[in-house]
């Protein structure tokens, strides 16, 4: 994240797992699991930044690079349809929505974030849905200025980390039991230092004998 600029979908991983997000933007550490592989397929479904598509009075982009400058925000949308004055942006993911058929929270800041930077290039009010590919079906993000606001405070908070470069601990009902990054994680071990930290420390350990 150079020059204090913030991936739309960093933003997911921070929601979902502060820890798992200091890894993955701080530390560069991923690791895939199933469920990550099977969602890198539903991706396959539309990342491809040269589809244009015609449907009657409807012009379809896939993978269509958006920014917010003033925000320093960017990333991609996965879907986006033009219909006349009428913008909708589309986010594909694996899962499925709430108990209560509703967008997910992490979810839905990733695509609010993507309707921020479309509303601001377009100088429009577009509407965002979620692919749910459990589902096969699209659900309606809701209460969209709750999370535009939720979406400036969590990029508060991430540059804020950013800028302690230290690793937050896991949160106390956090569920890690399919995160593809738990053998790296190392999720209950108490620590906030940095990766580069803490084998400095191992190596002195080493070295004086410790």
């Amino acid at each position: 994240m150079e020059n204090n600029a913030i991936a739309i979908n960093s933003l997911q991983h921070f929601v979902f797992c502060k820890r798992q997000w200091a890894l993955v933007y701080m530390e560069s550490l991923w690791l895939d699991n199933f469920k990550t592989v099977e969602g890198n397929i539903v991706h396959t479904l539309v990342d491809d930044p040269f589809f244009n598509e015609s449907r009657k009075d409807v012009r379809i982009s896939r993978s269509v690079p958006v920014y917010f400058d003033e925000l320093n925000l960017h990333g991609n949308c996965d879907y986006v349809e033009f219909n006349g004055d009428k913008i909708t942006v589309v986010e594909y993911k694996n899962g499925k929505p709430s108990e209560k058929n509703a967008v997910n929270y992490h979810d839905g800041i990733q695509l609010a974030a993507q309707m921020m930077c479309v509303n601001n290039m377009f100088n429009t009010v577009c509407s965002g849905y979620i692919y749910y590919n459990a589902i096969k079906r699209r659900v309606k993000l809701t209460g969209e200025e709750k999370y535009f606001s939720d979406v400036k405070d969590i990029m508060g908070e991430m540059r804020e980390l950013l800028g302690t470069k230290s690793i937050p601990r896991k949160a106390p009902k956090q569920n890690c039991r399919n995160c593809s990054m738990a053998d790296i994680c190392m999720p209950k071990t108490d620590t906030r230092t940095s990766a580069k930290d803490r084998i400095k420390k191992a190596w002195d350990m080493v070295v004086g004998g410790g």
